[in-house]
């Protein structure tokens, strides 16, 4: 069993680490979901039957992941008595790039143009378009997100949509 998490976490680390990243928005909580992540891969790895579908497994964890930890940020500054609007140390993607910094700028500007369009899409949208840049088929995201083809396509015209109208604005 650890030979087998030690190749799935080899293959998904860096593709799961991303995906959360862009779904909440801040890499130190990225971080942190991530492990999350693939502690419950490795302690439920004896319950993946088919590994061809090790992907969609571990995506739909890191989505649940995200997506609970979004709603509980969600409550939980609703729920602040401090109004200061005190903010978490964000790491910014600049610290962990390694590059010439004029590429390191494009990056960063890219990345929060990215942050930026997928913070105004709802959180079903903003899932399906980050499921579909990571390759999945629409098929396979009606299945990770329990719902149908058909709301899967809607869901990610509208996120396109939204998308391009706020790209065309920056």
């Amino acid at each position: 069993m650890d030979q087998a998490f030690e190749e799935i976490l080899e293959k998904y680390q860096a593709h799961i680490m991303s995906f959360i990243y862009r779904y909440v928005g801040n890499l130190s909580d990225a971080d942190d979901l991530t492990q999350e992540v693939f502690i419950s891969v490795y302690k439920n790895l004896d319950k993946l039957r088919d590994k061809d579908k090790a992907k969609s497994w571990i995506f739909s964890i890191a989505a649940n992941k995200s997506r609970n930890f979004l709603r509980r940020k969600r409550i939980m500054s609703f729920l602040s008595l401090d109004d200061s609007n005190s903010r978490e140390e964000d790491l910014k993607l600049e610290d962990v790039l390694d590059s010439k910094e004029e590429s390191r700028q494009k990056v960063l500007e890219r990345e929060e143009e990215i942050k930026n369009i997928l913070s105004l899409l709802p959180n079903r949208q903003k899932e399906i378009l980050l499921l579909r840049g990571e390759g999945f088929e629409l098929k396979e995201i009606a299945e990770l997100l329990n719902i149908s083809e058909g709301a899967v396509k809607a869901n990610l015209h509208f996120a396109r949509q939204k998308a391009g109208k706020t790209a065309e604005g920056l």
